[in-house]
């Protein structure tokens, strides 16, 4: 008897939050389509001016139940089948097919539908919260989005939503250590978040780019001289150069500029970062991570790697280097298409180097003088031939030719000429970036091309509302009432008048949002 009168009572419970469910989800549907048929009319009334959406964490719960990651293979299989079906019954019915209802069928989802006004809106703002539902919202994102997800949190109830991003930064506070230890970044307070992600993040994407780009064309351009040296030799497996060269190409003679350049290289000075966030967004994407960009470095290792070995070969192998028409043979050729594929390898690194100062020099010159001082040590013994080759003498004869210094020179130019003519091109056609750059240089008046081209107003107009946005009054401070319509003025005037809220969501209007935040 108590068993039943326990089964009975979870019944009944279970039926009932089945109906406050039901009923919850139906007002919830309801809401969200009366929110997002006021978003134009919100968009129009407040032009260029972003919207905010705040939801509480029952709302969430609502929405959580209804979505699509609950949803096992089988039920989602037998909802495609049953939209399948009634979409043949509405052709049938209708005789057209129109892809707007469909799309509107889909989006009947309560999940869609809260996806599409969270889109609407520049921040969406959660109140209570739990540590999972953090976590969900950040899943939302990434199975809608297809992109990479940052979490930023200070307490034991975000470590499951740092886990879950793909980015987790943590603030080291009060709340314990578990966000900090679950987190691949740790900040001291939380307005440094606009350095780590416009000063560093920025510099550092453009950096890890450009190693894991010259690590790929270095590995490129010594690998193919060694296969152009394999039709000469007839595949032999005769080794063109030295083993204790070959092993130092990355250890000394290649190593120090590329480590200079992913630590110290900066194409823009970090405080114009910091004050111009827009910046952020230009080198973001496929602009330096793509296909095209990876083609490319592949073929200038190719064209570069060509130009290092027959310009030397046809200059010592092919032709005479002495009077006495004897030939050096392939190890002094080869030693020569070496050393110009070390200085072609850091001169081509030099024209993407955008911030010399005493550490480049010293690491891009020091490379090039301990390859020729590696030669000649290895020029005076025949104790190095255990590495594959005798350089006995050779270092010492080929320093005092002229034609070598020619050969070197003659290589190493013809292979600048392209990276040369990139150059000049970039300089006729610039980027973005690179007007930038020249715009701060020049001291000439900043703004962002985008809001510019997209703005009615003009230029002129553009530029006022630029420097107006930039005035003390208005810096941004997140804890001021600017963004909400009517509330500051009243807390002025002593009148607590809060703004009326409809349903579970507040859609409120930023007002008084400067323009400088507008795209950062």
């Amino acid at each position: 008897r108590v068993n039943k009168k326990i089964l009975k009572e979870k019944l009944t419970d279970g039926v009932r939050r089945e109906f406050i469910l039901k009923k919850k989800t139906a007002y919830l549907h309801t809401q969200l389509d009366d929110a997002l048929t006021r978003v134009l009319y919100l968009k129009t009334k407040f032009a260029g001016k972003p919207l905010g959406l705040a939801i509480h964490g029952n709302v969430w719960k609502v929405v959580a139940e209804h979505s699509e990651a609950n949803l096992d293979a089988e039920e989602e299989e037998k909802r495609r089948l049953k939209e399948e079906e009634e979409e043949k019954k509405r052709r049938k019915a209708t005789r057209f097919y129109n892809t707007d209802n469909k799309a509107k069928k889909k989006g009947d989802r309560i999940e869609t539908k809260f996806y599409k006004l969270a889109t609407e809106c520049k921040s969406v703002l959660g109140c209570r919260l739990e540590p999972t539902e953090k976590a969900e919202i950040v899943k939302l994102m990434q199975r809608r989005e297809k992109k990479a997800t940052l979490a930023i949190g200070d307490g034991n109830n975000d470590t499951v939503m740092i886990k879950t991003a793909e980015i987790g930064v943590g603030i080291r506070g009060v709340e314990g250590t578990s966000a900090v230890s679950a987190s691949d970044y740790v900040i001291s307070q939380f307005r440094f978040l606009s350095r780590l992600l416009l000063v560093h993040g920025r510099l550092n994407n453009r950096r890890i780019c450009m190693l894991v780009y010259y690590m790929f064309y270095k590995a490129s351009l010594i690998v193919w001289t060694i296969v152009f040296f394999g039709f000469y030799s007839a595949f032999s497996g005769q080794a063109p150069y030295l083993d204790w060269m070959f092993q130092l190409h990355n250890i000394a003679f290649t190593a120090l500029p590329i480590i200079m350049f992913a630590i110290f290289d900066k194409d823009i000075e970090p405080e114009n970062l910091e004050k111009y966030p827009f910046v952020y967004s230009w080198t973001r994407g496929p602009v330096l991570y793509g296909f095209h960009v990876f083609a490319e470095w592949a073929a200038v290792a190719f064209l570069h790697a060509a130009i290092c070995f027959f310009t030397p070969w046809y200059s010592f192998e092919v032709t005479s280097p002495e009077e006495s028409g004897q030939s050096f043979g392939f190890q002094s050729s080869m030693l020569v298409v070496y050393c110009a594929v070390v200085v072609v390898t850091n001169q081509k690194l030099a024209f993407y180097a955008a911030h010399w100062n005493w550490l480049w020099h010293l690491s891009f010159w020091g490379s090039i003088s301990v390859l020729f001082g590696a030669i000649l040590v290895f020029s005076t013994s025949t104790i190095f031939a255990i590495g594959g080759i005798d350089y006995f003498g050779i270092g010492f004869r080929l320093f005092v030719m002229i034609r070598f210094w020619i050969t070197l020179i003659l290589t190493s130019g013809l292979a600048c000429m392209l990276d040369y003519s990139r150059a000049c091109v970039v300089h006729f056609f610039p980027d973005k970036t690179r007007v930038f750059i020249e715009a701060v240089y020049l001291k000439k008046d900043i703004f962002d091309p985008d809001e510019i081209t997209a703005d009615p107003k003009g230029r002129a107009a553009a530029q006022g509302d630029f420097k107006a946005a930039r005035g003390p009054k208005e810096t941004y401070t997140g804890a001021t009432f600017n963004f909400t319509p009517g509330v500051r003025a009243a807390y002025k005037r002593g009148k607590s008048k809060k703004p009326k809220s409809k349903g579970f969501m507040t859609a409120f209007k930023r007002s008084n949002r400067p323009a400088r935040y507008k795209k950062s």
